[in-house]
């Protein structure tokens, strides 16, 4: 997903829009990498996730993505998202916009993260455990560098002149620990910076352009893939790049199969694992997780095997 939204990543805002050069803009130019300040409405009758991110009024729990038909918000949103949006009967007025300017801020470290990836995949005379650790590591850097910029927020270490300066909440216990704070050193714990969420113009947007991926066709030849095309009553949840079904999506298996639209190019979306049988709904995201733990254990065989059944 990292890989994918690197790619062609904007750089920074040019002049804003005003209302109706937003409508124009929208109309001509769909997929322009730009935000929009936006009034939006759910469809009546909409039974599926929220595809629009609402700052909650106490800023400190973060953002909600509102379902709930005829539910009407004002939020930015960035031009990926407000495109998926329109495209499923969402109505959208903008109200201003910020057109990026066209740069390739990280194409050449994507690109060339990417191929050796697939290089190492390639290497049948490497030791398996030697490739899982390089391929592993190879995605750790992509995760914490792309993926920094979407992240909730980065640790920060401050130092303090004396006991006294320690802020107060940190006077307690150690951040980190959990322990009882050692007052005879003069440095505050490390604690979560909390991720300041400016105007739209300054954000990076990468973080858009991964929440409107899983819901949008990502495979070859057209077809329609992704969160949106499965029925909702099946959907257990979204994260990241991650659908959790309870039917397994034709679109996720490999395109020698019909409907199958996973080449082995990167960036797909891609079976993980599979469960067959009878199981409680996760509640909560420890079960959710469990779940996924025991269905990449068992792996697709079973899907495979039933896909060959059907022809």
């Amino acid at each position: 997903m990292f890989a994918g939204v690197g790619r062609r990543a904007r750089y920074r805002p040019r002049d804003p829009l005003n209302q109706a050069a937003a409508y124009e803009l929208l109309e001509q130019d769909p997929y322009a990498r730009a935000r929009f300040h936006v009034r939006f409405r759910v469809p009546q009758g909409w039974n599926h996730v929220g595809l629009l991110g609402v700052k909650h009024l106490d800023v400190r729990e973060g953002w909600f993505l509102s379902e709930p038909p005829g539910a009407v918000h004002d939020t930015w949103a960035d031009g990926s998202e407000i495109h998926v949006a329109l495209k499923h009967g969402w109505e959208i007025r903008p109200h201003e916009a910020v057109v990026f300017r066209k740069a390739k801020p990280l194409d050449t470290f994507t690109e060339r993260m990417t191929r050796a990836r697939e290089r190492v995949q390639l290497q049948d005379e490497m030791h398996p455990d030697l490739r899982r650790a390089v391929l592993a590591a190879l995605r750790n850097i992509m995760l914490h560098s792309i993926g920094a910029f979407a992240a909730a927020g980065r640790d920060e270490t401050r130092v303090a002149a004396s006991p006294d300066d320690v802020p107060p909440e940190l006077q307690g216990q150690d951040a980190a620990t959990g322990q009882p704070l050692d007052l005879s050193h003069p440095v505050a714990p490390e604690r979560p910076h909390p991720k300041l969420l400016p105007p739209g113009a300054r954000r990076p947007g990468l973080g858009s352009r991964t929440r409107s991926r899983p819901p949008r066709p990502q495979l070859p030849r057209r077809l329609h893939s992704g969160a949106l095309t499965v029925d909702p009553s099946t959907l257990i949840g979204i994260q990241g790049d991650a659908i959790y079904t309870t039917k397994l999506p034709a679109w996720s298996l490999p395109d020698r199969f019909i409907g199958g639209g996973d080449d082995g190019k990167t960036g797909r979306l891609r079976l993980q694992g599979y469960l067959n049988g009878s199981f409680i709904t996760p509640e909560t995201l420890r079960q959710r997780d469990a779940l996924k733990a025991r269905a990449e254990r068992a792996g697709i065989a079973k899907a495979l095997e039933q896909a060959e059944e059907k022809g």
